[in-house]
């Protein structure tokens, strides 16, 4: 009983063999060739495809087809599903292909004998179509940038069959595109090769040990083989990288939130940018940070106070960030609005940022430092009536103003109160109707328009910088980021956005003329089309960003 039983368990129990049969045609081909692995599988399904993840170690699947087919004979049904597979060997040698499981049966395994080029022919190839890959910082702190660079050096005569590596796939780790992908032509050794360069910011979130994974593209190239030339298809393998990622330093303050980064810019405007106010005056603080080699999410609220002088009343942070260049460039934008409530002299503390700079690994704080203003006018007071007069004015016939006007005398402090309280209530009517949304588009984009010339005319510069994003992302209908990309791509306009940047985050003394570089930005403005315009005219230069030198008959001569 127990033998039959055994019997039973490995019939059933495990996976067999008998039904689905591995055919390798040819079995012998050269390192630059192809073949194609048939598996057949009766009483499957379609769906049942193979698991070819024990392939990838030796393959590189490029096609496969699926074909089912059932015959009657004789009154007896067959029936089976074949799956087709276009497979390169990555190596030369005899390779193994292992059991593959269709449903709950599995194949035989079977091999595949690879043929290695000849030593000269890989050479020619190596030096014909290549990848380099690099880090520019390597080790990296955690939640820091580093820039994963991939360069594709090709000759002529190469021709590639499939697009260009995405961006890389790396667990615990934020990768941001940078920029556009960059074409060139550079001179190696008496070659000409066209260079085709991706640049990747990588910000690990643990430290320990980081992989960046190969890539690869598919490609052809003209090779000289058995007296003959032919063009013949390879893989182009992009080398894999490995970072160290370091922890947060022990010596960083443990109560400052983690920031580690290049450079940190601290800088405010005032509008208006006085030192004397009186009471009721409407007051605006704008404080930008920009932090180079992070994100404008990675920056912590900053620690703003304000003394009882003053009632606040603060607007949600902008948070944007600059891709367009050689790293990530954050930036974080806080703005108060403040109302003198009582008079004397308003001390405003420093305002301080801890930051790690990775470069000279080392802590360091940026700071705007404090600040005091003279508040002048006075306080609304109760009225009150003195002691000895309240018997006086409780008896009417003892009044001597009987028959006379009775309009009691208003003190000077009501009046001031009355005053400013009206001067706060028009304030805030007029900053609730500019933020209430327009009803139509053509309403948002003339909105947006006149806030920006607004803020040019005051020679506000970063509220027009704030005002021109909310403007690029109506014209273009997409989020600031993207729409900043495309405002940058014109020249006149990139050059005018870092002039921008260098008036805000400038030292002192160094920054340009603020009036005229408001008219610039006013113009610009002015002269810039709505996207539904724009892709009307430029229906025609969709593609202006191809490669053709790569993809067609040849590269670069």
């Amino acid at each position: 009983m127990v033998r039959r039983l055994a019997l039973l368990l490995l019939c059933f129990g495990t996976a067999t063999y008998a039904d689905v049969h591995v055919f390798v045609e040819p079995s012998l081909i050269d390192e630059l060739d192809t073949f194609e692995l048939r598996v057949r599988a009766s009483d499957a399904d379609a769906s049942d495809a193979p698991d070819l993840t024990p392939l990838e170690a030796d393959f590189e699947v490029l096609s496969s087809q699926v074909a089912s087919q059932r015959n009657l004979i004789n009154g007896n049904l067959q029936a089976w599903v074949d799956f087709r597979y276009t497979l390169r060997p990555k190596r030369s040698g005899e390779l193994r292909i292992p059991p593959l499981r269709v449903g709950n049966q599995r194949s035989e395994p079977t091999t595949v004998l690879v043929r290695a080029l000849d030593p000269g022919v890989k050479q020619t190839i190596e030096q014909m179509v290549f990848f380099e890959t690099e880090v520019t910082a390597n080790p990296v702190y955690v939640q820091a940038q580093t820039i994963f660079i991939r360069r594709l050096f090709y000759a002529s005569g190469v021709q590639l069959y499939s697009d260009l590596p995405g961006v890389p796939e790396v667990a615990d780790a934020v990768i941001v595109s940078l920029g556009e992908t960059q074409s060139r032509v550079v001179v190696r050794q008496g070659t000409r090769y066209g260079v085709i360069e991706q640049r990747f910011a990588i910000f690990p979130e643990n430290s320990g040990t980081l992989s960046i994974p190969e890539s690869s593209i598919t490609s052809s190239i003209r090779v000289r083989r058995d007296g003959r030339t032919r063009r013949s298809g390879i893989r182009i393998v992009a080398p894999a990288q490995t970072l160290t990622v370091l922890p947060i330093p022990p010596e960083y303050p443990a109560d400052a939130t983690w920031l580690p980064a290049t450079n940190i810019s601290l800088q405010e405007a005032w509008l208006p940018d006085r030192l004397t106010f009186d009471l009721g005056d409407p007051i605006k603080r704008t404080i930008s940070v920009l932090v180079e080699g992070n994100t404008g999410s990675s920056i912590p609220p900053l620690p703003i106070t304000f003394p009882d002088h003053f009632k606040s009343y603060p607007e949600t942070p902008s948070i944007d960030d600059d891709v367009d260049g050689n790293q990530v460039v954050g930036h974080r934008e806080e703005s108060i609005s403040l109302v003198p409530v009582s008079p004397g002299m308003a001390a405003l503390p420093a305002v301080s940022l801890t930051w790690w700079d990775t470069q000279a690994r080392r802590g360091r704080v940026s700071r705007l430092e404090a600040r005091t203003m003279t508040l002048s006018g006075a306080t609304p007071a109760p009225v009150t009536l003195p002691a000895d007069r309240t018997a006086e004015a409780a008896s009417p016939a003892e009044d001597p103003t009987r028959g006379r006007s009775q309009t009691p005398a208003i003190p000077l402090g009501t009046i001031t109160g009355a005053v400013a309280l009206l001067a706060l209530c028009f304030w805030l009517a007029r900053q609730l109707a500019r933020r209430r949304p327009p009803a139509t588009d053509t309403l948002t984009r003339k909105g947006a328009l006149a806030d920006l010339k607004s803020a040019c005319d005051r020679g506000d510069l970063p509220g027009a910088r704030r005002r021109l994003l909310d403007l690029l992302s109506l014209l273009y209908d997409e989020p600031r980021t993207s729409a900043l990309a495309r405002f940058r791509s014109e020249p006149q306009h990139a050059a005018l956005w870092s002039d921008l940047n260098e008036a805000l985050y400038a030292p002192a003394g160094q920054q340009p003329h603020s009036p005229a570089l408001a008219r610039d930005i006013w113009r610009a403005a002015r002269s810039l089309k709505p996207a539904r315009t724009l892709r009307r005219l430029h229906t025609s230069d969709k593609h202006a960003d191809a490669l053709p030198a790569l993809y067609g008959p040849a590269g670069p001569t």
